[in-house]
């Protein structure tokens, strides 16, 4: 006797019905909920990219858009007079060259000041074959200078952009005269870097992480598109000193032009393309003695990603090197420490174009005429 069933029909019984509608009206509901929570998460931390002509605040009268043999086109700014000592500014991981904005009025005075977007970021961008290591930002740089006529200039670096500019002075010394080091990546703490990170797996040994790797997981791939004001105003927090600093006109200064198409998914590839040397427990310090052009290396007191001890193993592998430290100020040392900062920064270059011009007989009135032409 079939006791699944009634006898006139073949129907379930009554009770299997509810059972199994209540089972649909649950599975349904729960369904519902986490589209409800998955969305509401989306609106809370998730956003879209942006085209560059949807951020066209951030193209001024001096942005220039460059293709470059690769075929990758850099955003750069050229200010100032051509004529006048050229320095290449060089910004951090996740920022633009509109961090360099509170230094640009005072140095375009007497220098030529030339900003680059670096690739993964601003609105240069993602980049063909998605190589966004430390040696291919050098060379990205290189070869934007290049294009320019640009042969022989000062070099300022900061955060992930000062381990470009120490490696640059490094590999091309002829071309460096003088190496601002602000904040700089390059050297790690006494127990080397914190590679805790969504992108890196920390417990990856050095020989398994390949600094040719272009696929992200899908897992990666959401995360590459987290840039909420708030997950971005977070963030900048972590860098400052004071909260305060980080006005919502602040963050979107940062957060928005992170979204430009591609900048997310290329950063999350940088991030794990620069692992290897994360995972190195000295970097670039045991190269330090190399560099024989002037240096000064400027600390936030309170800079939690770069301390003052970092700062001091610059200070102390860079012979006759130059370090000001900033009380009161973090990592974001341009914003934080504005005026201080920068004028070190210009007495520094003008002391280096006065030895530079005691010197080097192609100096003439402070200037490297032959060299620093435009095309």
């Amino acid at each position: 006797m079939n006791t699944n069933t009634e006898s006139t029909g073949g129907r379930p019984p009554e009770r299997s019905r509810r059972i199994k509608r209540w089972l649909r009206i649950t599975i349904l509901s729960l369904a519902g909920l986490l589209v409800l929570v998955v969305g509401l998460s989306a609106g809370l931390f998730l956003r879209s990219d942006l085209s560059r002509e949807q951020l066209s605040e951030y193209v001024s009268d001096d942005s220039r858009f460059l293709e470059l043999p690769s075929g990758a086109t850099v955003h750069y700014r050229d200010q100032g007079a051509r004529e006048a000592p050229p320095v290449v500014l060089v910004h951090g991981g996740l920022g633009s060259l509109h961090n360099w904005e509170p230094w640009i009025p005072a140095l375009e005075e007497n220098h030529r000041v030339i900003s680059i977007d670096l690739p993964a970021h601003g609105l240069t961008g993602r980049i063909p074959g998605d190589i966004y290591s430390r040696e291919s930002m050098v060379e990205f740089v290189r070869g934007v200078l290049d294009e320019l006529g640009v042969d022989r200039f000062a070099l300022a670096g900061h955060s992930m952009g000062g381990g470009v500019a120490l490696l640059y002075a490094l590999e091309h010394p002829e071309q460096v005269e003088a190496l601002i080091l602000i904040g700089p990546e390059g050297v790690p703490g006494d127990d080397g870097y914190d590679v805790e990170g969504v992108f890196i797996d920390p417990d990856a040994a050095p020989d398994e992480i390949a600094v040719e790797d272009v696929e992200l997981s899908l897992l990666d791939r959401l995360l590459a598109l987290i840039g909420s004001p708030w997950v971005v105003g977070e963030t900048l927090k972590y860098m400052v000193a004071d909260d305060g600093l980080v006005t919502p006109e602040f963050a979107a200064r940062f957060g928005r032009i992170l979204r430009h198409r591609g900048n997310r998914h290329a950063v999350a590839l940088m991030f794990r393309q620069h692992a290897a040397v994360m995972h190195d427990p000295r970097d670039l310090e045991p190269r330090l003695g190399e560099l024989e052009m002037p240096v000064l290396i400027q600390i936030g007191v309170e800079d939690s990603l770069v301390p003052p001890a970092v700062g001091e193993k610059f200070h102390a592998g860079i012979a006759g090197s130059t370090l000001e430290l900033y009380s009161g100020t973090g990592h974001m040392i341009m914003d934080e420490a504005t005026e201080m900062s920068l004028a070190d920064a210009i007495a520094f270059l003008d002391r280096s174009r006065r030895k530079l011009a005691e010197s080097d007989e192609s100096v003439v009135d402070g200037r490297i005429a032959p060299l620093s032409t435009s095309r």
